[in-house]
């Protein structure tokens, strides 16, 4: 749940849950490090004959990138398994990505990114007694936030 302080409730980084979803399967993230997300729009701008200028921007799709410390293999299965029906079939399939986050006010909000494409970055470094770190990117051409 949200955390409340005496200014106003805030949102931290253990409020939020990832779920990636694609035809290989679902896998839960629950050792997510971080996660942003941006909106990307084309920007219109018109100067028409009168003088009047007219601006516009109109929504293209998201993208974004998380980090989760490794905790079992499940995502690399994920995209080993995403490979093979690539391999398989010839037909690519997007995922789509969940990031639920629980409000103060202990409703949850819902990021539901549809159409998504993503990449495993990098599978992390094994090295001493540091935790591995995976770093993932996606686009996705929606964004829906319920």
């Amino acid at each position: 749940m949200g955390t409340k302080t005496g200014s106003g409730p805030i949102s931290v980084g253990r409020d939020a849950q990832l779920i990636v979803q694609g035809a290989a399967g679902q896998v839960d993230l629950g050792h997510v490090t971080n996660f942003k997300h941006s909106r990307k729009t084309v920007e219109i701008d018109v100067l028409r004959m009168d003088g009047t200028a007219v601006f516009a921007s109109l929504p293209r799709h998201a993208e974004g990138s998380f980090e989760a410390t490794r905790s079992n293999p499940a995502l690399e299965e994920f995209f080993s398994a995403e490979a093979a029906l690539w391999h398989a079939s010839g037909d690519y399939s997007t995922c789509t990505l969940y990031f639920y986050v629980n409000e103060a006010n202990g409703s949850r909000t819902v990021y539901q990114f549809t159409g998504a494409a993503i990449v495993l970055d990098d599978a992390g470094t094994w090295e001493g007694e540091n935790a591995v770190k995976m770093t993932v990117t996606f686009k996705a051409s929606k964004l829906a936030v319920n």
